[in-house]
């Protein structure tokens, strides 16, 4: 079938309405404490999304200006009925909306605050926590959820504990991800196992500054192997340290 695939001269601009609302705790009882949390809302219309024949055609039929519009007008058909001719690509169609909840926490402070010799080094802590309320896509009708499954958990948490003292430097870092579904939007039974628990791993990271242009890292990633369940299904983008299990890295940089 012939065709064509291509951009789209008479694109409009996308445009989009964002709200935010922040809230910051800094107690001066507590020094070096920092928390900060924000109800995000960002609403995005005319989104420019990629159409494919079928698409086209479910765009055409289904809008109310049938027969009169651009999605009508991007197809042909033969006398017989089939599809004969399209032409595919860009159109100002769908609406994009995100809703999340987004917190961080950072505390920075020396330990000789805590009695310990002024040589005993600095401790800081820091995380970030984000919850999705909604993140959706809508276009022809339908509406699309982004979040909620593996590859975009709707909970997610990180947290850095970092150690320096003098040229030593050292990072323990979790990460996790909450609850989610292999898929969202069907049924309990279609996939066997569609429920994920929640699923965590750890990374550590130690540095040395050798000399003035010297230095040295040494890097355990998924230090205690952790493998999530059905690990076959799981995004590799997201899942890449788990995937391939506990990795290590060593490196030597110089400076002049």
């Amino acid at each position: 079938m012939p065709g064509t695939v291509g951009g789209n001269s008479h694109l409009k601009n996308e445009t989009s309405k964002s709200y935010t609302a922040s809230a910051e705790f800094a107690p001066h009882f507590i020094r070096g404490l920092d928390v900060k949390a924000s109800l995000v809302d960002v609403k995005v219309k005319n989104a420019i999304t990629s159409l494919e024949p079928d698409d086209l055609m479910a765009a055409c039929y289904d809008s109310s200006s049938y027969p009169n519009n651009a999605y009508c007008n991007a197809f042909q058909r033969s006398s017989d009925g089939q599809l004969a001719n399209f032409q595919a690509g860009y159109f100002n169609i769908a609406q994009y909306e995100t809703r999340a909840l987004q917190s961080s926490m950072d505390y920075y402070t020396p330990l000789s605050r805590f009695g310990l010799s002024q040589n005993a080094g600095d401790v800081e802590v820091s995380g970030n926590y984000t919850h999705y309320l909604k993140s959706q896509q809508s276009y022809l009708g339908n509406t699309y959820l982004l979040s909620g499954t593996t590859s975009a958990p709707n909970d997610l948490f990180t947290l850095n504990a970092n150690y320096i003292k003098g040229p030593f430097s050292g990072q323990w870092q979790t990460i996790w991800y909450g609850k989610s579904n292999y898929k969202v939007q069907v049924p309990a039974t279609t996939y066997e196992n569609n429920k994920r628990p929640s699923f965590a791993y750890f990374n550590l990271s130690l540095s040395y500054q050798i000399t003035k242009n010297f230095s040295g890292s040494f890097v355990i990633n998924n230090i205690t192997g952790a493998l999530p369940k059905y690990p076959g299904t799981y995004s590799v983008t997201r899942y890449y340290d788990m995937l391939i299990g506990r990795s290590f890295q060593m490196s030597i940089g110089a400076h002049f």
